[in-house]
């Protein structure tokens, strides 16, 4: 046998008096207290870990440009509503910077959409108040003269002319 197993044996051997200690391990002093330390607690069920935010999911401005598309300018209107289709599904994808990165995009392309249709309507109401207030009687002066002497003379056929 090897000597520890002879030391061990030994001392199984030995009776212990009552009243005497006995010392197994030596004697080792509690951790010092700390101040303003945070505790720590330990528990059988798995931890969850939880990232914080980074802000909230943005407005797909979605209405925004089929409105666009339908009553403005459609060429980018249409580009307005699918940049607002992706911008929902970033959303939902949990990829919150290309989530706002396309629903500004949706934005932007849709007011320009309204600017041109502003664009367009405003030119075509100049256009047609040209038209009708300038270019019509410039064109055609002895108009109202022509219309008004057909109807003051109803009967054609009972002249001098035709008898």
């Amino acid at each position: 046998m090897s000597e520890k197993q002879e030391l061990h044996k030994e001392d199984e051997s030995e009776p212990i008096l009552k009243g005497q200690p006995v010392v197994t391990s030596p004697i080792q002093a509690p951790p010092p207290y700390m101040y303003n330390q945070p505790m720590i607690h330990t528990s059988a069920s798995p931890a969850v870990v939880v990232q914080p935010s980074l802000g909230s999911a943005p407005p797909d401005h979605l209405a925004l440009a089929i409105f666009a598309t339908v009553c403005c300018f459609w060429p980018t209107g249409i580009f307005a509503i699918l940049r607002a289709s992706d911008a929902r599904s970033a959303a939902a994808a949990n990829d919150l910077n290309r989530a706002w990165d396309y629903a500004n995009k949706a934005r932007k392309l849709s007011w320009i959409s309204i600017g041109i249709g502003i664009a367009i309507f405003m030119l075509v109401l100049v256009f047609l108040c040209v038209e009708y207030l300038i270019l019509i009687p410039l064109l055609l002066p002895d108009l109202d003269h022509q219309i008004s002497s057909t109807t003051a003379t109803p009967d054609l056929l009972t002249s001098s002319a035709y008898i």
